[in-house]
Parts: structure tokens; sequence; C-alpha cells
């Protein structure tokens, strides 16, 4: 335990708590600030950043699985181990694991902060409530674009920090600007467009998320089965199998076969059915803008759009012009798959 003006927290009740409020709405850049304010370190000493937030709610290891870096990537890029069967595998005992944070918590937790979870729409302090949270940047800095008031600012530049030329603009103005460009670019769009597939992989996250994740892990195994038969060839090709040790070459071919075509076999079950999206294409994107509540249409434009970075007005009092100074980053697809299959 460790003590905090006179409040005793354990590491855990932090995570937990982290887990909790990002699901609930609060946003990871408020969370970051209420544990800084409350005296709270990160467990390597120093203050919390929103990237330390998210580096929580997206490892596995939180929910009890074993994980892997890629490539030797950080931990801030962490994928589930597979054994070789395949199957994803536990680093507590059982009896820790209903201790650990539960796969709805961490699964709301992380939808929430990928912006893919509509949420109710109570005041909180905390939640986001402007409609482009998130997804401004200052072209100038690099640095969040945040809402004050009836505007949105540089965060540099309104934390007191020196930005050259720190954007800002009218939240009515700007967000005028890019939602007309979200229903322009959507109803424009055909349907093997890119942007398409990716908005139906995210629509699918939104509203199949056990599907989606089983999806996810289905294809990780198939990519783990595809190595280890690869692995079988090179050895083979090396003349591992070979003398003594060519007993175990068919049955080790065997293995590796059947493991891909199990693997195969179950990502053909779990693609399914399509995901219906026509309710944003032919002219009906404005209609299902208007139709939707401000949670849903924060939901809606993360479906089309990762980022908007935002130049400085030209001068005092010049009218917006979106197209000048703003620069729209559309989603694309996780993966090139074929199009009846992702959307």
């Amino acid at each position: 335990m460790v003590k905090v003006r006179g409040k005793e927290y354990s590491p855990w009740s932090i995570v937990l708590r982290i887990f909790t409020e990002i699901a609930e709405g609060t946003s990871s850049r408020a969370l970051a600030r209420k544990f800084n304010e409350e005296g709270i370190k990160s467990s390597t000493g120093k203050s919390w950043r929103a990237d330390s937030i998210r580096a929580i709610i997206i490892h596995p290891a939180y929910e009890g699985w074993l994980t892997v870096s890629p490539g030797d990537k950080s931990h801030k890029a962490p994928t589930h181990y597979f054994n070789d069967a395949g199957e994803r595998v536990r680093c507590v005992e059982p009896d820790v694991l209903p201790s650990m944070v539960s796969a709805d918590l961490a699964d709301r937790a992380r939808r929430v902060l990928s912006g893919h979870q509509i949420i109710d729409n109570t005041p909180r302090p905390g939640r986001v409530k402007s409609l482009l949270a998130g997804r401004l940047t200052c072209a100038s800095c690099g640095k969040s674009i945040v809402a004050d008031g009836k505007s949105y600012n540089c965060q540099l530049r309104a934390s007191g920090g020196a930005c050259n030329a720190p954007a800002s603009a009218w939240r009515t103005a700007l967000e005028t600007y890019v939602v007309e460009r979200w229903i322009a670019r959507i109803g424009n769009a055909d349907f093997d467009d890119p942007l398409m597939i990716a908005v139906a992989e995210r629509w699918q996250a939104l509203t199949r998320p056990k599907e989606t994740t089983e999806i996810r892990e289905a294809t990780a195994a198939l990519k783990s089965a595809e190595k280890a038969l690869d692995k079988f060839h090179d050895d083979d090709r090396a003349g591992f199998y070979a003398g003594r040790s060519a007993k175990y070459r068919i049955p080790a071919k065997t293995e590796a076969e059947e493991r891909l075509t199990a693997a195969e076999q179950r990502v053909k079950e779990l693609s399914g059915g399509p995901v219906d999206i026509s309710f944003l294409m032919n002219g009906y994107a404005r209609e299902a803008w208007e139709a939707a509540d401000d949670a849903l249409r924060r939901d809606l434009l993360a479906l089309a759009i990762d980022h908007v970075k935002v130049s400085k007005a030209p001068g005092q009092g010049v009218r917006f012009d979106g197209r000048a100074r703003c620069d729209i980053e559309w989603a694309m697809p996780a993966e090139q798959e074929d199009f009846s299959e992702a959307a």
C-alpha cells in the first residue's frame, strides 16, 4: 500500500480505477490530470500522462493473459502469446483470475478509449463533451487541440507553452466543416472504397464487439499456425529430420498441417455474414447523422476520421476556411481483406 495525502492506495486499486473510469467515459487526459492532482504517481514514479493510461488499458496482462511484444517493441504494443496449440496462455493461477480485470470491463474500456463505444449522455466530471475531442492536432506543434468554451485551442499554447503558430477556431465553424466533409466523403464512396472497408470494420467493432474480438484472436492463431508450418519446412530443408530423427518428420508435418487447417476453418466460421453499413451510404449519411445523439455522433465520426490537423488562421477575424486550414486523415482498413468478408 502507498499512502498519499492521508489516503492509502494499492497499485492494483489504481489499475481497477483506470479501467472503471475509462469505461464510464472519463477521457484518458482527464484521468491522468486527476491522478496528478491527487498526488498519485505512475509505476515509474513520474506524473501520469494520457499515453500511460492507454498503455494500461490495452495490455491483456491485467486480464490475466500472457503477452509478448512482437519485434521487441515496447510494452505499449503487447499481443497475446499463443502456445503450440494456438491457444492463449494465462499468466496467473486460476484462484487469482476472479481478482483480475473482467473481460467485459476491459472490452468496454478499450472501446470507449478508441472512440468505438456508445456511452450515455449523463454529464460527469472529466467526460468528453466536445464533438471533436481527441481528434484534433495543431499543425504547428503537433499537440492536441482541446475545447475551451466556444472554441478549440492549441493545448500547448493554452497551458502556457510555446507554439510558433498555435491553431484555434470557433467550435461551431470547425465542427460544421468536419461534419460536412464526413457526410460528403461517405456519401460519394463506393462499397469497395478502402474508407468504407475501414468504416465496416469499425462499425462491426462497435456493434459486434465479442465477434470482433473472436475474429482478431482467430486471425492471430492462424498466423501462428502458418509460422509453425513454415518452421517445419525450414527444419526439414535443413536436415533436422534426417537420420534417427526421421521418425518424427511425418508426425510433425501432420500436426502442423492439422493445426493450420483448424485455424483456417475457425477464421472462416467467424467471418460470418456482412456488416450492414448501407444506412450511411447512397445519400443516407446526413439522415443518420441528424438522427444520432451526441455520443453516437462522436462514434460515427470515429468510423471514418482518425485525425484532423488544423493550422493557424492567416489573420485575426478572418472567416474560417476549412479547406485551407484542415487536413483530415481518413480511416484505412486494419488489413486489406476481401470486402465481402470485411464489410
